[in-house]
């Protein structure tokens, strides 16, 4: 048996271990609400990232909140708002956009979804609990 396959028969087994909780990934925006996820959490059955999409555009409107009215002013506000804190506004953008890099990643196109242990994704689930409970009815189909 190859060496490679034989670990990643290891791996996957040993990631599918029953007595782990599975990990979620919940993307939305506020147009979505989650439910259930503090009743996951108390339980510990899962390990909850929650990637908040509509993230990008708050925080624009909150750059873009109280401009002058005319293009140049507004664009001199903008300058002096990203000079004075550069540093703070990149790791806001950085944190912001982190949903959607994420979502690109796994290859989502629409949402809500959530993804579970980075193999499986379902859309339009918005709870949890319920999420939850269908993923582990498919992993037992599909698991070795």
């Amino acid at each position: 048996m190859n060496v490679l396959f034989a670990l990643s028969l290891f791996l996957l087994a040993t990631s599918l271990r029953a007595d782990e909780p599975e990990t979620m990934e919940v993307f939305t925006d506020s147009r979505f609400p989650v439910t259930g996820l503090e009743d996951i959490r108390q339980r510990n059955e899962a390990r909850v990232t929650f990637h908040d999409l509509g993230a990008p555009a708050g925080l624009e409107e909150t750059l873009s909140g109280g401009l002058p009215n005319t293009e140049t002013e507004a664009l001199q506000v903008v300058r002096q708002r990203f000079s004075a804190s550069f540093g703070e506004l990149r790791q806001r953008f950085l944190q912001a956009y982190q949903g959607h890099t994420q979502a690109m990643t796994y290859g989502i196109d629409r949402y809500p979804a959530v993804v579970f242990d980075g193999r499986a994704v379902l859309y339009g689930v918005t709870d949890l609990v319920d999420a939850l409970a269908r993923y582990r009815r498919w992993k037992e189909v599909h698991s070795p």
